[in-house]
């Protein structure tokens, strides 16, 4: 898939940094049954502690909790350094999801059609990348998922939440954004989810996506009319 020249830049830099993570990650709060080589006594160093606090509390909501770009920077290198990749895995080529609620007009900017307003579910092929900054948010991560039942289950939620609210949210639409895993850019979280106070989010099947997301298809639902 073809790179924009942001998503270039970041993968640069990514590349040439490095990070200490001492020998073992997060150490002290490692599960041994699942990370027998990095669990024990190691203190973490300062970026370790960093990296653990910030995504405790982007995973545990709201996502406007801020992960820095010194954070995603040293993510980014960690899940190239031999010694951290099992735990930092790069994730591979799968179709990723993200359910939200948006303005309506924020969508309309990436889709050539009209968008429906006919109450119901509605799809479109889309082609554009997506940079949660420019849809509203504060971090330049963002948070997806492999799993299409719990994609859908969020997306239903968002449903059932406008539904009642239809008047006074009248320009917000819920939608879900399908994209796809790209080289160097989706951190998989299935490891860290094995570490004390990470594994509350496991089964949540989530990657973090460490810039822009490339979308090919999206989906909206309108709510229904009450009867």
């Amino acid at each position: 898939m073809k790179l924009t020249l942001e998503q270039l830049k970041r993968m640069i830099k990514i590349e040439l940094r490095e990070v200490d993570l001492g020998k073992q990650v997060w150490s002290r709060k490692a599960h041994p049954g699942h990370l027998k080589g990095h669990s024990g006594d190691e203190p973490d160093t300062k970026i370790e502690s960093d990296i653990f606090d910030q995504l405790q509390k982007f995973l545990g909501g709201p996502h406007k909790n801020i992960i820095t770009d010194e954070v995603v920077e040293a993510i980014g290198a960690a899940m190239r350094d031999k010694s951290y990749s099992d735990i930092f895995i790069a994730g591979k080529g799968s179709v990723v999801m993200q359910g939200k609620i948006v303005p309506r007009a924020t969508l309309q900017k990436h889709v050539e059609r009209k968008l429906a307003t006919k109450p119901g579910i509605h799809d479109y092929n889309v082609n554009f990348t997506f940079n949660p900054l420019e849809w509203g948010e504060t971090n330049k991560v963002s948070a997806w998922t492999t799993n299409a039942e719990l994609a859908e289950d969020i997306f239903r939620k968002g449903g059932r939440y406008l539904q009642p609210h239809k008047e006074e949210r009248a320009d917000d639409i819920v939608i879900m954004l399908f994209g796809e895993i790209e080289p160097g850019l989706f951190l998989d979280l299935q490891q860290i989810y094995h570490y004390t106070g990470m594994d509350k989010f496991n089964g949540d099947d989530q990657f973090l996506a460490l810039g822009p997301v490339e979308i090919n298809k999206v989906v909206i639902m309108n709510p229904e009319e009450p009867k």
